[in-house]
């Protein structure tokens, strides 16, 4: 392939800074190779040039490259000593520097380690033991101020944390350091920081300023909707005009104003005029025109009482106390960072961060010069990607005009990394201009037939300007198509309005359009330089936003219909059976009176005591589980025996390692031929060998403690499945994608809600404002916001809709021959809105179309042309998914690694059916609602737990409304007066939602439940509790003697001397009496089998109250 005008400007270029914005799919690794290899071609060798590159198979496939093409021009190349110089320079590619920007900082300290005052056999961290000594840093530092008293430290500890656990202020912390340490001087950030964004003066303050001009800009928009409703006919009514002109007004005087607390001041004190109704008798057209202006009005109204919130503020006092709270984390988050240091100096390690830091050290010493002087040229691959302080590496290694820069700004989706695309948007501006080099674009496309560009640049032309991303799209980074053939481009919306999810859910609903879909591609052909060729299952991707439930829905149904696939999700490694028993093994043998961890040791395998021997033993619930089973063993040999082997098992983790005292414990009772008998019993050894891996640490293991610890700070995210087929079906993320291309590709759950989240944070991190908290102050330790946060968070709102404007891109652009896109959404809302109104990728399609278009899909249309033209976007709504039949429908068959006579043999031995992953130890009462359940010789506690104690306080998605009134529930005394309610409501209100709860509905709870608690009675809220039982005593239908752990919470308690009342809220909506009891029968009578044994009293009732029909409920 020859060079393009564009490609051919960049090798030839030479002594300037040059940024080559190459959009998706131009060739831009092909041209640094052309533009590498013409260096060499005029003698400059290849260890006079740096070559960074973002990943290390990035690195691998660079060098690839390179030599595949040194060696073709050596075959093409007729002067001797030209050849020589290449063969030369094929040698030298295994020892170029060719890589990423932290092997290039590895090699710098390894050499200059004695500038940089390291070991010179160091070690990189890994992020497992990274986490495990940041931890113990994290908990000396907090042991250190809580042994001198700190008070100020006592404030923050006991203001962010929730109860009596400690992670959410462990968080802020964690946070912190981990912004921090990405800047080039973290001191002077935070004096930046205190300087600019905690003035207290408001009319020079930073974010006060940002804050007047956000909200300005907010009502210069709603001045044009306003502006244009204002030309209808019905305006003439002068109840409509005096309606219109009072906001227009209004915002045409805010304009004028310059000062925050002026806008807060105007819009508290404006005299707004009421909205007119249309009246009975209005005619059609006006009841439209009146539906518009309540639309436009009730936004309106929402941004005017988002300003007068502030007017609650004091805006200076909150700043000054939110400064000293800040000045306090900023000066913990260095004393952690000084804590890890020392503990990762003590054992030689450095991490990423330290690397770049280190560098940047000897770069600013006497060695400058000499590391310069080493490159003639300088290559920085996905230059978009880079942070601050690797931007400072990069341009401290660099000589005058000697950088090339290759990126694009549009695939910049590593914002959690602290990427920062605003480098690469200042070096395009500056250099677009003409200071300091030059920016050649390259846009023309070799990847994607034409429809498919021209239905990214329709997109990509509205959603990338220089408001949003930084650039404007049409200008210069519009796509041209080197291919001008046609391919596919459609667009499924399944109407949610229509969905029956009473029988599948969403995304089983959405994974079944997607399988529908791949039938559909493996039936057509496509063609290929001339040649037409069917689509095989490897031809096709399917891409979704995140890891998640819509990927395990579209992969089970796709191997359920015998279709193969290559996906990667996060697996239940840590839930499994398996591994919580070596977990126990591990807990008990460190400490016998862990209650849980040594009754799980006696009732599994090889023991195998039943819950009816625990109980007998049982003769006090406060005497340790493990004292009650000594008192046994000296009556009876089964216990005897069982003590014998306990003692032997601690003798042998005391005495050998870890991985040997496993191994040992293993073959002394055959479990591995045990395990190897299970159903999928395969998969649980490969489990259990993989967790033994992880005592064969030389840090721990000798230690049982030590590794105990280790397992708290692991990061089981990190353990996924992945089930490969190289002729398979790819199921991937927008993330995983970049860099990839396949014939046809789906984009799937592009009805999802975009997951904007960041703002809602105790701490919010922003480049332009650095660190918004809400503050704490107080004898109360009282939470309260101040204009940092929230400019904080409406700048991050902004910036977390531009990073899915880049995903979006990225994910379109991965299709050569077909794109195909699905999602779930009601099409009776679809509309031409705002950027930054959009909540999902649909939207971004929608608000990119005619809204003639939009309107058709409004109305009822399924089938429409979205952009006629050179290409064309193809929109099919359906109201129902029927899955289609297809050749690939199969019956599965799991086979393990054993042949027929393992099985026979094992079979034989061990007669018993299992299925580690559907068993956890640990489950909860609402995973077993709908079971049926026996409460025989079941065992019970109650205890108050916290997070450190595993239970999990984290609410499903789609509950929000639920999660927040229990959160209101918990703040009841039943003694409030309408008055306090509405402090409560005032406390918890949520600015992102407006769940319309009235003081008259929590006081008819209190009203209901009061005669309950009477003059004496004590209540208690969220209360925790165990039951250990087997897994077939509670669901009959399970053929399994597994023991688990169930944990659940009751909301409600009132305790009397002759008994208890149990309550449980319910926020369920259009559910009567009846349902309800059915519904939660069997989990309310779990709760009064845990109350009654716990408390040791009879349950006087247990009841439902229905939040959404105020009714109290009883059913015992």
């Amino acid at each position: 392939m020859g060079l393009s005008e564009s490609q051919q400007q960049f090798v030839s270029v030479l002594n300037k800074n040059i940024l080559l914005s190459a959009s998706a799919g131009t060739g831009k690794t092909f041209t640094m190779i052309q533009k590498i290899c013409s260096m060499l071609s005029n003698n400059i060798p290849l260890k006079k040039l740096l070559i960074v590159t973002y990943t290390d198979s990035a690195s691998s496939e660079m060098r690839k490259k390179l030599y595949d093409e040194i060696l073709k021009r050596l075959s093409e190349c007729d002067d001797p000593k030209q050849k020589d110089f290449l063969s030369a320079q094929l040698n030298d590619i295994a020892d170029s520097d060719i890589g990423t920007i932290h092997s290039v900082c590895k090699k710098i300290i390894s050499k200059y380690f004695y500038v940089a005052n390291v070991d010179p056999s160091f070690s990189i961290i890994s992020a497992t033991d990274k986490k495990y000594l940041f931890d113990i840093a994290i908990a000396q530092v907090f042991d250190d101020y809580i042994a001198n008293n700190d008070t100020q430290f006592f404030t923050l500890f006991e203001g962010y944390n929730v109860k009596r656990d400690d992670s959410t202020f462990k968080e802020i912390i964690v946070s912190l350091y981990e912004y921090l340490i990405t800047m080039p001087s973290d001191s002077e950030f935070i004096i930046n920081t205190i300087k600019n964004s905690y003035n207290e003066d408001i009319g020079s303050n930073k974010c006060a300023n940002y804050l007047l001009k956000y909200y300005q800009s907010k009502l210069n928009k709603f001045n044009s909707q306003f502006a244009s409703l204002n030309m209808c006919d019905f305006v003439s009514n002068a109840k409509y005009q005096e309606y219109i002109n009072n906001r227009i007004c209004f915002i045409v005087d805010c304009e004028k104003i310059n000062n925050l607390v002026d806008l807060i001041n105007y819009a508290t004190n404006y005299s707004f005029v009421r909205r007119p109704g249309c009246g009975k008798n209005a005619d059609m057209d006006e009841r439209e025109f009146s539906d518009e202006l309540q639309r436009t009005g009730d936004d309106f109204a929402k941004l005017i009482k988002d300003i007068k919130l502030l007017s609650d503020m004091d805006l200076a006092k909150d700043i000054l106390i939110a400064k000293e709270n800040l000045i306090k984390l900023f000066e913990v988050a260095q004393s952690v960072k000084s804590k890890y240091a020392k503990l990762k100096e003590k054992k030689g390690l450095l991490d990423f961060n330290d690397l770049e830091h280190l560098t940047l050290t000897i770069l600013h010493s006497s060695k400058a010069d000499e590391i310069k002087n080493k490159y003639d040229y300088i290559f920085v691959d996905e230059y978009q990607d880079v942070n601050a302080i690797q931007e400072q590496i990069i341009l401290s290694l660099s000589r005058e005009n000697n950088l090339n820069m290759i990126g694009d700004v549009k695939q910049s989706i590593y914002a959690f990394r602290q990427s920062s695309p605003e480098i690469f948007i200042d070096k395009f501006d500056k250099y677009n201009m003409g200071e300091g080099g030059c920016v050649i674009p390259l846009n023309e496309n070799y990847r994607s037939k034409s429809s498919i560009l021209y239905f990214a640049n329709n997109i990509f032309g509205k959603l990338i300007n220089l408001d949003t991303i930084g650039i404007d799209y049409n200008k210069h980074a519009k796509f041209v198509a080197h291919d001008v053939t046609k391919g596919d481009v459609e667009l499924t919306i399944v109407d949610k309005k229509e969905l029956d999810l009473e029988s599948q859910t969403q995304k089983d609903i959405e994974a079944t359009v997607v399988y529908n879909k791949i039938v559909d591609i493996l039936s057509s052909n496509y063609i290929v330089d001339g040649i037409e060729k069917k689509y095989e299952l490897k031809d096709i991707c399917v891409l979704c936003r995140k890891k998640g439930d819509l990927v395990k829905a579209i992969y089970s149904l796709l191997v359920s219909k015998g279709i193969a696939c290559n996906v990667t999700f996060n697996t239940n490694f840590f839930e499994t059976f398996e591994i919580n028993y070596l977990i126990s093994i591990l807990k008990c043998v460190d400490n016998p009176y862990d209650d849980v961890a040594i009754t799980a040791l006696a009732v599994n395998e090889p023991f195998n005591f039943t819950m009816e021997e625990i109980a007998s033993i049982r003769t006090s619930k406060n005497e340790p589980i493990f004292n009650q089973m000594l008192s046994a063993s000296s009556t009876s040999d089964k216990w005897m025996k069982f003590i014998n082997a306990y003692n032997k098992l601690v003798s042998d983790f005391t005495m050998n390692t870890l991985y040997d005292a496993f191994n040992n414990f293993f073959k002394t009772y055959d479990l591995y031929n045990y395990y190897y008998s299970l159903d999928n019993g395969a998969i649980v050894v490969q489990n259990i060998k993989e967790f033994l891996k992880l005592t064969n640490n030389s840090n721990l293991m000798y230690s049982v403690s030590k590794m105990l610890d280790y397992l708290k700070y692991i990061d089981k995210e990190k353990y996924s499945m992945t089930i490969s087929d190289p002729n398979g079906v790819t199921i991937q993320t927008f993330h995983s994608s970049k860099g990839l291309e396949y014939p046809a590709v789906i984009l799937a759950g592009l009805g999802e809600s975009f997951n904007i989240n960041n703002h809602t944070q105790d701490i919010i991190f922003n480049k332009e404002y650095g660190v918004g908290i809400k503050s704490i102050s107080g004898a109360d330790r009282v939470k309260s916001d101040n204009i940092v946060r929230l400019a904080c968070a409406k700048s991050n709102r902004i910036s977390e809709i531009n990073e899915e404007i880049r995903l979006f891109y990225v994910a379109v652009t991965r299709a050569k021959y077909a794109l195909y896109m699905t999602g779930v959404a009601d099409v009776s809302k679809l509309k031409n809105q705002n950027i930054y109104s959009c909540a999902n990728f649909i939207d971004f399609i929608v608000n990119a179309m005619s809204s003639v278009s939009v309107q058709s899909l409004i109305g009822g249309a399924t089938h429409l042309i979205a952009f006629p033209g050179d290409g064309s976007l193809e929109i099919n709504v359906l109201n129902n998914v029927i899955e289609v039949d297809s050749k690939y429908c199969s019956d599965q068959v799991e086979l393990l690694q054993l042949d027929d006579n393992d099985y026979e043999v094992l079979h034989k031995c061990y007669d018993y059916t299992y299925t580690p992953t559907q068993i956890p130890i640990k489950n909860s009462v609402t995973a077993i609602l709908k079971e049926e359940v026996d409460y025989e010789n079941t065992i019970l506690y109650l205890k108050n737990y916290t997070l450190k104690d595993g239970v999990s306080t984290s609410a499903p998605r789609g509950a929000e409304f639920g999660t927040w009134y229990h959160s209101v529930c918990e703040k009841l005394t039943y003694n409030e007066s309408r008055d306090d309610v509405a402090s409560i409501l005032s406390e918890l209100s949520d600015p992102e939602h407006d769940y319309n709860v009235s003081e008259d509905k929590v006081m008819r709870q209190i009203e209901a439940i009061k005669p309950l608690i009477g003059k004496d009675g004590i209540i208690h809220k969220e209360l925790n509790f165990l039951l250990k039982d087997n897994y077939n005593n509670l669901i009959k239908s399970a053929n399994t003697t597994n023991k688990i752990v169930v944990q659940g919470v009751i909301d409600l308690v009132i305790e009397h001397d002759e008994g208890v009342y149990l309550v449980d809220f319910k926020t369920n909506k259009n559910v009567d009496a009846e349902t309800l009891i059915k519904l939660y029968s069997v989990q309310l009578e779990l709760y009064a089998r845990a109350c009654e044994l716990g408390f040791g009293k009879k349950i006087l009732g247990t009841y439902i109250y229905s939040v959404a029909s105020d009714m109290l409920i009883k059913l015992i």
